[in-house]
Protein backbone atom coordinates (compact mmCIF):
# COMPACT_ATOMS: atom_id res chain seq x y z
CA UNK A 1 0.00 0.00 0.00
CA UNK A 2 2.89 2.21 0.96
CA UNK A 3 4.39 1.65 -2.41
CA UNK A 4 1.52 2.07 -4.36
CA UNK A 5 1.09 5.36 -2.73
CA UNK A 6 4.39 6.53 -3.23
CA UNK A 7 4.24 5.64 -6.98
CA UNK A 8 1.10 7.96 -6.69
CA UNK A 9 2.98 10.73 -5.67
CA UNK A 10 5.85 10.29 -7.79
CA UNK A 11 3.51 10.37 -10.89
CA UNK A 12 1.82 13.01 -9.62
CA UNK A 13 4.84 15.18 -8.43
CA UNK A 14 5.96 14.62 -12.34
CA UNK A 15 2.54 15.56 -13.95
CA UNK A 16 2.61 19.18 -12.29
CA UNK A 17 6.46 19.38 -13.40
CA UNK A 18 4.90 18.57 -16.99
CA UNK A 19 1.99 21.23 -16.63
CA UNK A 20 3.99 23.67 -15.29
CA UNK A 21 6.95 23.11 -17.83
CA UNK A 22 4.19 23.68 -20.25
CA UNK A 23 2.85 26.85 -18.67
CA UNK A 24 6.34 28.33 -18.96
CA UNK A 25 6.17 27.51 -22.64
CA UNK A 26 3.06 29.12 -23.34
CA UNK A 27 4.30 32.53 -22.25
CA UNK A 28 6.19 35.47 -23.46
CA UNK A 29 8.78 37.19 -21.35
CA UNK A 30 9.78 41.19 -22.68
CA UNK A 31 11.87 42.53 -20.17
CA UNK A 32 12.70 46.15 -21.42
CA UNK A 33 15.15 48.32 -20.09
CA UNK A 34 14.31 51.98 -20.53
CA UNK A 35 16.83 55.22 -20.57
CA UNK A 36 16.58 58.56 -21.44
CA UNK A 37 13.20 59.44 -21.19
CA UNK A 38 10.86 61.35 -19.35
CA UNK A 39 9.24 60.38 -16.15
CA UNK A 40 6.53 58.17 -16.03
CA UNK A 41 6.62 57.35 -19.70
CA UNK A 42 3.76 55.41 -21.01
CA UNK A 43 5.19 52.38 -22.96
CA UNK A 44 2.28 50.25 -24.38
CA UNK A 45 2.67 46.70 -25.41
CA UNK A 46 0.16 45.86 -28.51
CA UNK A 47 -1.00 42.36 -30.60
CA UNK A 48 -0.19 42.64 -34.25
CA UNK A 49 -2.72 40.63 -36.42
CA UNK A 50 -2.54 40.55 -39.84
CA UNK A 51 -4.08 44.18 -40.38
CA UNK A 52 -5.59 45.46 -36.54
CA UNK A 53 -3.61 45.73 -33.65
CA UNK A 54 -4.99 45.01 -30.18
CA UNK A 55 -3.63 47.06 -27.13
CA UNK A 56 -2.57 44.34 -24.18
CA UNK A 57 -0.74 45.97 -21.59
CA UNK A 58 0.78 49.14 -20.59
CA UNK A 59 3.21 50.51 -17.85
CA UNK A 60 4.53 53.85 -16.86
CA UNK A 61 8.14 54.17 -16.76
CA UNK A 62 10.55 56.70 -15.17
CA UNK A 63 13.01 58.46 -17.02
CA UNK A 64 15.26 55.24 -16.40
CA UNK A 65 13.34 51.78 -15.54
CA UNK A 66 12.16 48.15 -16.12
CA UNK A 67 8.93 46.63 -16.60
CA UNK A 68 8.20 42.83 -17.67
CA UNK A 69 5.50 42.15 -20.10
CA UNK A 70 4.37 38.84 -19.71
CA UNK A 71 1.74 37.65 -22.47
CA UNK A 72 0.39 33.69 -23.04
CA UNK A 73 0.79 32.16 -26.79
CA UNK A 74 0.85 28.70 -28.07
CA UNK A 75 2.64 29.80 -31.25
CA UNK A 76 4.76 33.02 -33.08
CA UNK A 77 2.97 36.25 -32.84
CA UNK A 78 4.32 39.68 -33.56
CA UNK A 79 3.88 42.77 -30.90
CA UNK A 80 4.43 46.06 -31.06
CA UNK A 81 5.86 48.19 -27.98
CA UNK A 82 4.60 51.48 -28.77
CA UNK A 83 6.66 54.92 -27.05
CA UNK A 84 5.75 58.24 -26.85
CA UNK A 85 6.41 60.27 -30.05
CA UNK A 86 5.03 57.99 -32.53
CA UNK A 87 8.08 55.63 -32.27
CA UNK A 88 7.92 52.18 -31.88
CA UNK A 89 9.59 48.36 -32.09
CA UNK A 90 8.12 45.52 -33.64
CA UNK A 91 9.00 42.10 -32.06
CA UNK A 92 8.26 38.72 -33.57
CA UNK A 93 7.94 36.44 -30.50
CA UNK A 94 8.19 32.94 -30.22
CA UNK A 95 6.77 30.57 -27.33
CA UNK A 96 9.11 30.05 -24.11
CA UNK A 97 11.42 33.17 -24.83
CA UNK A 98 12.95 35.44 -22.93
CA UNK A 99 13.28 38.94 -24.94
CA UNK A 100 15.47 41.25 -23.28
CA UNK A 101 15.27 44.87 -24.98
CA UNK A 102 17.76 47.29 -24.29
CA UNK A 103 16.35 50.76 -25.02
CA UNK A 104 17.52 54.07 -24.96
CA UNK A 105 15.30 56.76 -25.87
CA UNK A 106 17.10 58.93 -28.10
CA UNK A 107 17.95 56.15 -30.20
CA UNK A 108 14.94 54.91 -31.34
CA UNK A 109 13.19 53.34 -34.03
CA UNK A 110 16.28 51.42 -34.34
CA UNK A 111 19.19 51.97 -32.09
CA UNK A 112 18.36 49.57 -29.41
CA UNK A 113 19.77 46.04 -28.42
CA UNK A 114 17.34 42.78 -28.67
CA UNK A 115 18.33 39.13 -27.12
CA UNK A 116 16.90 36.20 -26.69
CA UNK A 117 14.80 36.10 -29.60
CA UNK A 118 16.13 35.64 -33.04
CA UNK A 119 13.00 36.54 -35.24
CA UNK A 120 12.72 39.52 -33.72
CA UNK A 121 16.61 40.21 -34.23
CA UNK A 122 15.62 39.71 -37.91
CA UNK A 123 12.58 41.94 -37.45
CA UNK A 124 15.54 44.73 -36.42
CA UNK A 125 17.79 44.12 -39.10
CA UNK A 126 15.11 44.16 -41.62
CA UNK A 127 13.64 47.55 -39.99
CA UNK A 128 16.86 49.52 -40.10
CA UNK A 129 18.10 48.22 -43.23
CA UNK A 130 15.38 49.70 -44.80
CA UNK A 131 15.11 53.16 -42.35
CA UNK A 132 18.39 54.01 -43.94
CA UNK A 133 17.46 53.21 -47.61
CA UNK A 134 14.66 55.31 -47.03
CA UNK A 135 16.63 58.46 -45.19
CA UNK A 136 19.51 58.16 -48.30
CA UNK A 137 16.16 58.30 -51.02
CA UNK A 138 14.53 61.44 -49.05
CA UNK A 139 18.17 63.11 -49.53
CA UNK A 140 18.65 62.18 -53.07
CA UNK A 141 14.93 63.39 -53.67
CA UNK A 142 15.93 66.71 -51.80
CA UNK A 143 19.09 67.20 -54.06
CA UNK A 144 16.79 66.39 -56.77
CA UNK A 145 14.74 68.98 -56.05
CA UNK A 146 16.99 71.56 -54.62
CA UNK A 147 18.72 71.66 -58.29
CA UNK A 148 17.80 74.79 -60.91
CA UNK A 149 15.24 73.61 -63.76
CA UNK A 150 18.17 74.77 -66.09
CA UNK A 151 19.05 72.07 -69.10
CA UNK A 152 22.63 72.12 -68.27
CA UNK A 153 21.67 70.14 -64.62
CA UNK A 154 20.26 67.46 -66.73
CA UNK A 155 23.42 65.48 -66.21
CA UNK A 156 23.12 65.96 -62.17
CA UNK A 157 19.56 64.93 -62.80
CA UNK A 158 20.40 61.68 -63.88
CA UNK A 159 23.02 60.76 -61.63
CA UNK A 160 20.40 61.21 -59.27
CA UNK A 161 18.23 59.01 -60.40
CA UNK A 162 20.71 56.36 -60.92
CA UNK A 163 21.72 56.83 -57.84
CA UNK A 164 17.75 56.52 -56.66
CA UNK A 165 17.35 53.45 -58.35
CA UNK A 166 20.28 51.49 -57.68
CA UNK A 167 19.59 52.53 -53.71
CA UNK A 168 15.59 50.89 -54.91
CA UNK A 169 17.48 47.61 -56.50
CA UNK A 170 20.09 46.67 -53.85
CA UNK A 171 17.34 46.61 -51.19
CA UNK A 172 15.17 44.86 -53.41
CA UNK A 173 18.01 42.38 -54.03
CA UNK A 174 18.63 41.81 -49.67
CA UNK A 175 15.05 41.46 -48.97
CA UNK A 176 15.18 38.77 -51.17
CA UNK A 177 18.29 36.97 -50.13
CA UNK A 178 16.36 37.39 -46.32
CA UNK A 179 13.64 35.85 -47.89
CA UNK A 180 14.86 33.14 -49.51
CA UNK A 181 17.45 32.17 -46.19
CA UNK A 182 14.51 32.83 -43.72
CA UNK A 183 11.41 30.91 -45.16
CA UNK A 184 10.67 28.36 -42.10
CA UNK A 185 10.26 31.76 -40.25
CA UNK A 186 7.36 34.93 -39.93
CA UNK A 187 10.06 36.92 -40.18
CA UNK A 188 9.82 36.68 -43.69
CA UNK A 189 6.24 37.78 -44.12
CA UNK A 190 7.60 41.05 -42.26
CA UNK A 191 10.00 41.47 -45.41
CA UNK A 192 7.77 40.63 -47.82
CA UNK A 193 5.42 43.63 -47.10
CA UNK A 194 7.88 46.27 -45.91
CA UNK A 195 7.18 49.75 -47.82
CA UNK A 196 9.33 52.61 -48.81
CA UNK A 197 6.09 54.52 -47.35
CA UNK A 198 2.35 54.37 -46.93
CA UNK A 199 1.80 53.40 -51.39
CA UNK A 200 5.55 51.79 -52.36
CA UNK A 201 6.15 48.54 -51.56
CA UNK A 202 9.64 46.81 -51.66
CA UNK A 203 8.18 43.52 -53.52
CA UNK A 204 6.28 45.45 -56.29
CA UNK A 205 6.67 42.70 -59.36
CA UNK A 206 4.90 39.83 -61.13
CA UNK A 207 7.86 38.57 -60.64
CA UNK A 208 7.90 38.42 -56.75
CA UNK A 209 5.06 36.42 -56.68
CA UNK A 210 7.39 33.14 -56.71
CA UNK A 211 8.94 34.73 -52.70
CA UNK A 212 5.26 34.76 -51.34
CA UNK A 213 4.72 31.56 -53.08
CA UNK A 214 8.28 29.95 -51.14
CA UNK A 215 7.56 31.06 -48.24
CA UNK A 216 3.65 30.50 -47.72
CA UNK A 217 4.63 27.01 -48.70
CA UNK A 218 6.72 26.33 -46.27
CA UNK A 219 4.86 28.43 -43.49
CA UNK A 220 1.78 26.72 -43.83
CA UNK A 221 3.56 23.31 -42.92
CA UNK A 222 5.07 24.36 -40.18
CA UNK A 223 2.42 26.81 -38.70
CA UNK A 224 -0.74 25.97 -39.97
CA UNK A 225 -3.05 27.34 -37.74
CA UNK A 226 -1.12 30.48 -38.39
CA UNK A 227 -3.50 33.60 -38.81
CA UNK A 228 -0.64 35.69 -40.62
CA UNK A 229 0.57 32.29 -42.49
CA UNK A 230 -3.04 32.22 -43.82
CA UNK A 231 -3.36 35.82 -44.93
CA UNK A 232 -0.24 35.28 -46.85
CA UNK A 233 -1.64 32.40 -49.47
CA UNK A 234 -4.60 34.11 -49.76
CA UNK A 235 -2.92 37.66 -50.51
CA UNK A 236 -1.48 34.99 -52.99
CA UNK A 237 -4.04 33.85 -54.38
CA UNK A 238 -6.06 36.61 -55.00
CA UNK A 239 -2.64 38.01 -57.40
CA UNK A 240 -2.25 34.71 -59.02
CA UNK A 241 -6.19 34.72 -59.84
CA UNK A 242 -5.99 38.42 -60.58
CA UNK A 243 -2.94 37.60 -63.20
CA UNK A 244 -4.38 34.79 -64.74
CA UNK A 245 -7.71 36.84 -65.75
CA UNK A 246 -5.28 39.58 -66.94
CA UNK A 247 -3.90 37.24 -69.15
CA UNK A 248 -6.60 35.36 -70.74
CA UNK A 249 -8.06 39.46 -71.43
CA UNK A 250 -4.80 39.89 -73.10
CA UNK A 251 -5.22 37.13 -75.48
CA UNK A 252 -8.95 37.89 -75.80
CA UNK A 253 -7.57 41.10 -76.97
CA UNK A 254 -4.75 40.34 -78.82
CA UNK A 255 -7.20 38.73 -81.49
CA UNK A 256 -8.44 42.21 -82.44
CA UNK A 257 -5.98 44.94 -81.36
CA UNK A 258 -3.00 43.63 -81.13
CA UNK A 259 -2.27 44.98 -77.89
CA UNK A 260 -3.38 45.08 -74.26
CA UNK A 261 -6.29 47.67 -74.20
CA UNK A 262 -6.39 50.14 -71.49
CA UNK A 263 -9.87 52.15 -70.10
CA UNK A 264 -8.80 55.01 -67.81
CA UNK A 265 -9.47 57.97 -66.61
CA UNK A 266 -8.21 61.61 -67.33
CA UNK A 267 -7.63 64.77 -65.42
CA UNK A 268 -11.27 65.19 -65.65
CA UNK A 269 -12.41 61.53 -65.15
CA UNK A 270 -13.40 61.14 -68.83
CA UNK A 271 -12.38 57.42 -69.72
CA UNK A 272 -10.04 57.28 -72.67
CA UNK A 273 -9.27 53.74 -74.20
CA UNK A 274 -5.83 53.24 -76.05
CA UNK A 275 -7.58 51.28 -78.50
CA UNK A 276 -9.38 55.00 -79.85
CA UNK A 277 -5.91 55.67 -80.96
CA UNK A 278 -5.60 52.56 -83.32
CA UNK A 279 -3.88 53.73 -86.77
CA UNK A 280 -1.90 56.08 -85.09
CA UNK A 281 1.81 55.63 -84.14
CA UNK A 282 1.21 55.43 -79.62
CA UNK A 283 4.15 55.89 -77.01
CA UNK A 284 2.70 54.65 -74.36
CA UNK A 285 4.46 55.62 -70.87
CA UNK A 286 3.95 55.08 -67.95
CA UNK A 287 5.70 57.17 -64.95
CA UNK A 288 5.32 58.91 -61.57
CA UNK A 289 5.17 62.10 -60.95
CA UNK A 290 7.41 62.14 -57.97
CA UNK A 291 10.22 60.24 -59.77
CA UNK A 292 12.96 62.49 -61.07
CA UNK A 293 13.92 59.90 -63.87
CA UNK A 294 10.16 60.44 -65.31
CA UNK A 295 10.24 64.65 -65.20
CA UNK A 296 13.46 64.56 -67.23
CA UNK A 297 12.02 62.11 -69.47
CA UNK A 298 8.57 63.87 -69.38
CA UNK A 299 10.73 67.01 -70.68
CA UNK A 300 11.93 65.08 -73.51
CA UNK A 301 8.74 64.26 -74.36
CA UNK A 302 7.65 67.67 -74.98
CA UNK A 303 10.06 68.17 -77.49
CA UNK A 304 9.27 64.76 -79.32
CA UNK A 305 5.44 65.50 -79.80
CA UNK A 306 5.92 68.74 -80.99
CA UNK A 307 8.47 67.52 -83.60
CA UNK A 308 6.02 64.55 -84.82
CA UNK A 309 2.31 65.18 -83.20
CA UNK A 310 1.32 66.59 -86.85
CA UNK A 311 2.78 63.44 -88.63
CA UNK A 312 0.95 60.95 -86.84
CA UNK A 313 2.25 60.33 -83.07
CA UNK A 314 0.50 60.08 -79.71
CA UNK A 315 1.36 60.02 -76.47
CA UNK A 316 -0.92 58.04 -73.80
CA UNK A 317 0.68 58.67 -70.60
CA UNK A 318 -0.51 56.39 -67.77
CA UNK A 319 0.52 57.75 -64.25
CA UNK A 320 0.47 55.16 -61.28
CA UNK A 321 0.74 57.53 -58.71
CA UNK A 322 -0.47 56.73 -55.14
CA UNK A 323 -2.95 59.94 -54.94
CA UNK A 324 -4.86 61.30 -58.13
CA UNK A 325 -5.54 64.10 -56.61
CA UNK A 326 -2.19 65.39 -56.36
CA UNK A 327 -1.43 63.61 -59.78
CA UNK A 328 -4.46 66.06 -61.75
CA UNK A 329 -2.75 69.25 -60.07
CA UNK A 330 0.23 67.68 -61.30
CA UNK A 331 -0.61 67.58 -64.64
CA UNK A 332 -2.41 70.88 -65.20
CA UNK A 333 -0.09 72.86 -63.69
CA UNK A 334 2.22 71.24 -66.36
CA UNK A 335 0.31 71.46 -68.77
CA UNK A 336 1.69 68.40 -71.30
CA UNK A 337 -0.51 67.94 -74.43
CA UNK A 338 -0.64 64.65 -74.46
CA UNK A 339 -3.35 62.07 -73.26
CA UNK A 340 -2.70 61.99 -69.52
CA UNK A 341 -4.74 59.01 -67.58
CA UNK A 342 -5.03 57.51 -64.29
CA UNK A 343 -3.98 53.66 -63.81
CA UNK A 344 -4.01 53.73 -59.54
CA UNK A 345 -0.95 53.37 -57.56
CA UNK A 346 2.06 51.14 -58.54
CA UNK A 347 1.43 48.13 -56.56
CA UNK A 348 -2.09 47.71 -57.33
CA UNK A 349 -2.26 49.11 -60.70
CA UNK A 350 -4.19 46.13 -63.35
CA UNK A 351 -2.75 48.64 -66.25
CA UNK A 352 0.99 48.13 -64.83
CA UNK A 353 0.56 44.56 -64.42
CA UNK A 354 -1.28 44.19 -67.79
CA UNK A 355 1.82 45.68 -69.56
CA UNK A 356 4.32 43.81 -67.36
CA UNK A 357 5.48 46.90 -66.24
CA UNK A 358 8.95 46.60 -63.99
CA UNK A 359 10.25 49.92 -63.88
CA UNK A 360 9.31 53.30 -63.77
CA UNK A 361 9.64 55.24 -66.24
CA UNK A 362 8.71 52.24 -68.96
CA UNK A 363 7.97 52.95 -72.51
CA UNK A 364 6.02 50.93 -75.07
CA UNK A 365 5.74 51.86 -79.18
CA UNK A 366 2.42 50.22 -80.73
CA UNK A 367 2.97 50.56 -84.61
CA UNK A 368 0.00 51.87 -86.95
CA UNK A 369 -0.62 47.98 -87.21
CA UNK A 370 -1.26 47.99 -83.81
CA UNK A 371 1.78 46.04 -82.67
CA UNK A 372 3.78 46.66 -80.21
CA UNK A 373 7.04 47.18 -81.73
CA UNK A 374 9.45 48.01 -78.83
CA UNK A 375 9.55 48.67 -75.33
CA UNK A 376 11.94 50.70 -73.01
CA UNK A 377 13.58 51.77 -76.02
CA UNK A 378 17.00 53.75 -75.45
CA UNK A 379 15.54 57.13 -74.80
CA UNK A 380 18.79 58.47 -77.05
CA UNK A 381 17.33 56.55 -80.45
CA UNK A 382 13.09 57.06 -79.45
CA UNK A 383 13.07 59.41 -82.09
CA UNK A 384 14.92 57.47 -84.32
CA UNK A 385 12.60 54.51 -83.94
CA UNK A 386 9.17 56.72 -84.08
CA UNK A 387 10.25 58.55 -87.52
CA UNK A 388 10.27 55.79 -89.66
CA UNK A 389 6.76 54.10 -88.19
CA UNK A 390 5.04 57.58 -89.09
CA UNK A 391 5.86 56.69 -92.77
Amino acid sequence: MNNFMTKRAAILYILMLVLASCGKQNKVKIILDYSGGKDKTTVVLKEIKVDREFPMDSAKLKDSGRHTFTVQTSQPRFYKLVFPGEKWIMLLAEPGERIRLKVPQEKLPFGYEVNGSPGSQSIRELGQRLYVTVHKMDSLRNLYNALPTDQKYDSDRASLDAEFRALADSQHRESIRFVLSHYNSLASIYALYQKYDDSTWVFYSAKDLQYFKIAGDSLSKRYPHSDEVKALRAHFNRLMNQRQRLLLTTLAQKKSIGFPDLRLPNVSSDTIRLSSLTGKVILVSFWRSDLPGCLVQNREFVELYKRFEKKGLRIYQVSLDPDRPKWAAFVLDAGYPWISVWGGPFETSLAARLYNVQQLPSEYIINKDGEIVAVNPDPDNLAAIIAPLLR
